[in-house]
């Protein structure tokens, strides 16, 4: 038995070792999208086509289709009719592993953003955004989390005056960038900042993070023995 708890350790270990290796190594663009495209070859996926069907019932603005510049994901990106929320909604395969899930965002007069999403992501290491979640949240019932978000604020909502949804998302995440390098927990790889690493001890959190999520799990499983 103590060999295979021991095991375990090591595995563990070793794969906390990578995830911080990559997390350390692996560059990160602020422009996430390419261009926008008329039609991609084949379906846009299940998930994707309910979300899109979602969308032409709710009167949302400027439709644009991307593909993803580092991995296998289309997204397809609106404007509200008022222009104060994006809406980011992709699907496609990251490290060969499925993936789909929306966001929505909006910026505030102070600066700082709401956002909402059916899924759980990466965090904000700006401390700009304020994030709820709906799980597995249809694209109405995620409009209407974030309306309420809108209407709570204190603060006034900005509508973005970008020209495109795939400008004003750039924008925000190059303000977020900014804030983070500020913080010193990320940095920037090049001198027209366009992509960016965590720093060692954003690294060490992120593995510590999985860490910690391991042992809630093991916990589980022995109550599940018990």
């Amino acid at each position: 038995m103590e060999w295979y708890f021991l095991n375990i350790a090591i595995t563990v270990g070793a794969f906390l070792v990578l995830i911080l290796a990559a997390a350390l190594w692996e560059k990160r663009p602020v422009k996430c999208y390419g261009p926008a495209q008329p039609n991609i070859p084949g379906d846009l996926g299940s998930y994707l086509s309910r979300i899109d069907a979602e969308a032409g019932t709710l009167g949302l603005a400027d439709r644009s289709l991307h593909k993803q510049v580092k991995y296998d994901v289309v997204v397809l990106l609106w404007f509200s009719p008022q222009r104060d929320i994006i809406i980011e909604s992709g699907q496609g395969r990251i490290a060969k592993m499925l993936t789909a899930q929306t966001w929505l965002y909006s910026r505030l007069d102070n600066g700082r953003f709401l956002v909402t999403s059916d899924g759980f992501g990466d965090e904000d290491l700006s401390g700009l955004s304020k994030t709820r979640y709906v799980w597995k949240g249809s694209l109405i019932q995620l409009l209407k989390k974030h309306r309420a978000m809108l209407e709570a604020s204190e603060v006034a909502v900005q509508p973005f005056t970008e020209e495109t949804a795939v400008d004003a998302l750039e924008a925000m995440r190059r303000e977020q960038t900014d804030r983070s390098v500020q913080l010193g927990r990320v940095r920037w790889l090049d001198d027209k900042q366009w992509q960016w690493r965590y720093t060692v001890a954003v690294g060490l959190r992120t593995a510590a993070g999985l860490f910690k999520q391991f042992g809630v799990a093991l916990s589980q499983i022995w109550r599940f023995w018990k």
